[in-house]
Parts: C-alpha cells; sequence; structure tokens
C-alpha cells in the first residue's frame, strides 16, 4: 500500500518530507498522463513522458508502474498504435490508483 508513513519507512526520512514528495508526485503524473493522452502516438514525446513517469515512480518504490513503463519503453518502436493506447490505458489505470491513495493522505 503507498503510504507517507510506509514510504517514508523505506526511504528513511521523515515523513513530512515524503508527504511533500507526494505532492511533487502528483502534481509530475498529472502533467505526464495529460501528455500520453494528448500525444499517444508522438515517438519522442511519448518517450519522454514514459521515461519521465518511470523515474518519479521508481523515487517512491512504486515499483509495478515503473516496471511497466520500462518494459513499454523497450517495446515502444516494435508496438502497433493500438498497442501503445491499450499499454498507455493500464498505466494511466495503475497511475490513477495510485494517486488517489496519495491524496487520501492528505484528507
Amino acid at each position: 500500500m503507498v503510504t507517507a508513513s510506509s514510504i517514508a519507512s523505506r526511504l528513511e526520512l521523515p515523513e513530512t518530507i515524503v508527504r511533500e514528495l507526494f505532492t511533487k508526485f502528483i502534481h509530475n503524473a498529472s502533467i505526464i498522463l495529460t501528455q500520453l493522452q494528448e500525444h499517444p502516438t508522438d515517438p519522442v514525446r511519448l518517450k519522454m513522458a514514459i521515461h519521465s513517469l518511470k523515474g518519479i515512480s521508481q523515487n517512491l518504490f512504486l515499483e509495478t508502474v515503473a516496471e511497466k513503463c520500462e518494459q513499454f519503453e523497450k517495446e515502444l518502436g516494435l508496438l502497433s498504435d493500438e498497442s501503445k493506447r491499450k499499454r498507455l490505458e493500464e498505466i494511466a489505470i495503475d497511475i490513477n490508483a495510485i494517486l488517489q491513495k496519495m491524496q487520501k493522505e492528505f484528507q
């Protein structure tokens, strides 16, 4: 489960700092998801957005998303536009679920 306290423990950081990281992740992931939706077939923008999403996910130990992004990056040149869209939808679903969990930390 994605909680500030569980991530703080893994990073050995105060929970307040992890909450700041959550805020930045929520902001950046939202921007990246918008980019992915706006340019699902632009190979340059797609690669940059997926790479960024992989990095910010790794920073918070969101291994599932990071692994999906990495796999997508590796296969990007081999996938049809329809396959790209499906993979992006899967990643977006995962990210949105994480964003909802993170936002609950602030309620």
